[in-house]
């Protein structure tokens, strides 16, 4: 999704991921694709442990 010009990348975490794996995933983006802004948010949702959105 990358590779196809995204800018941003949004993270929206379920309520059953870790906080040092969401910390762990964020820093790992930004530093594979430091051109690109990295957003992150507990979103609580029950259903899917992290929800990505690429603009």
């Amino acid at each position: 999704m990358l590779a196809a010009g995204g800018e941003l990348v949004t993270l929206v975490f379920g309520r059953d991921i870790d906080s040092s794996f969401g910390d762990e995933l964020t820093g790992w983006l930004a530093t594979v694709h430091p051109m690109v802004e990295v957003v992150a948010y507990d979103g609580g949702q029950p259903l899917w442990p992290v929800i990505i959105g690429v603009e």
